[in-house]
């Protein structure tokens, strides 16, 4: 089904809901080779860990199998992504894949090192340019590389393709309906401090508020207050930040710097009410074009989802010429993880049990499980 026939398919008439009665009834897997996501705990923090999660919740919406790999490790069902159809891959999965005789396509991240499954078809989407937040350096030549946008495709060879997703969402986003006016500036160095180890400019520490993400970082509601009422953000390196800065109708000025020199969505959502340094001149005329970004912005959503279906019918082109005869399997330092994985449930059940109904009916009840396992034998 071409991308245009898709769309069409899917428009539905006012009241109508987009899943039949049947469909809800008797849930049918979905088609073609399925997808192992392989991303780190779900964050809101993170736009490319954010991007992983989506991929898997569209991918599934449109009628793909996507399964989501939680590495380095496994917490809980919060890890998972909230309010996204985001399902975890259990060895079990795998296994049954793996006896199906189905190989399945790895999508990466462009940060990580070690791909923790042996076979399959392997597909890097490259959300940042290459090495520049510890990844490797070069991928091997066994991999099928998509940019997440046209500056990073520049920067790869033999890239596959581009998969580009908006992740700041426009109607949280937006500027306060009471038109008060905006005062002060505020600034984000994330990366550029903890990572690059670089230092904000005085100024902006005595001058500015500070941004910061992850535990006593600012909630999702307390940065769209910031944006509201700030009128310039600074940034220093490439952020979902500015985006949702831009939405709220707060203009950016990209600070450039040895890390940052392009912006990386720039060919997707234009960067109007951007400006490179902080002249009177320069935040007028980018304070002008700020209700041109979100224009782009909100244009670029449909494009988006049919890049998604892109993406799909792509990667199972590979997976059906690619036809790997080798059983997918998962590596030994993974198997171990999995070990680790099933006695730490088994303790944390154990000790939920115990708080909740005492030590003499968990241990009752434990002894009863065995007994009844050796009387079968």
């Amino acid at each position: 089904m071409v991308v245009s026939e898709y769309i069409a398919a899917t428009a539905l008439p006012p009241g109508k809901t987009c899943i039949s009665t049947a469909a809800l009834l008797y849930p049918k897997m979905g088609s073609g080779a399925p997808y192992y996501i392989v991303a780190p705990p779900y964050t809101q923090d993170s736009a490319g860990v954010k991007m992983l999660y989506v991929l898997c919740h569209l991918l599934n919406l449109s009628g793909a199998r996507a399964f989501i790999y939680v590495s380095p490790y496994f917490r809980s069902a919060a890890d998972l992504g909230p309010g996204l159809v985001t399902p975890a891959l259990t060895p079990a999965t795998v296994e049954l894949h793996r006896v199906a005789g189905e190989t399945p396509i790895i999508v990466l991240p462009e940060t990580m090192h070690v791909n923790p499954f042996k076979g399959g078809i392997v597909v890097r989407w490259v959300m940042n340019f290459t090495g520049l937040l510890g990844g490797p350096n070069a991928f091997s030549e066994d991999e099928y590389i998509f940019a997440y946008s046209e500056v990073i495709a520049r920067t790869i060879k033999n890239c596959a393709g581009k998969l580009f997703l908006p992740g700041s969402d426009p109607q949280f986003f937006k500027p306060p309906e009471d038109n008060q006016p905006r005062s002060g500036i505020c600034y984000y160095a994330g990366k550029y401090v903890e990572v690059h180890e670089q230092e904000v400019p005085d100024h902006l520490i005595r001058n500015g508020t500070k941004i910061t993400r992850g535990p006593g970082g600012q909630s999702r509601e307390a940065l769209r207050e910031i944006f509201q009422t700030h009128e310039v953000l600074h940034i220093f390196e490439n952020t979902a930040l500015a985006t949702e800065a831009l939405l709220c109708g707060c203009v950016v000025v990209a600070n450039r710097n040895p890390f940052f020199d392009e912006l990386i969505a720039e060919a997707e959502h234009g960067s109007a009410g951007v400006c490179w340094d902080d002249k009177a001149e320069s935040l007028a005329q980018a304070k002008e074009k700020l209700k041109e970004f979100r224009t782009n912005y909100t244009a670029c959503e449909q494009a988006a989802l049919e890049g998604v279906i892109e993406f799909f019918e792509c990667t199972q082109r590979l997976a059906a010429k690619t036809n790997l005869t080798a059983k997918l399997s998962i590596s030994r330092r993974v198997n171990l993880i999995a070990v680790y994985d099933y006695f730490t449930y088994v303790l944390r059940q154990v000790l939920r049990s115990t708080i909740e109904q005492g030590f003499f009916r968990t241990f009752g009840s434990v002894f009863l499980s065995i007994a009844r396992k050796f009387r079968k034998k």
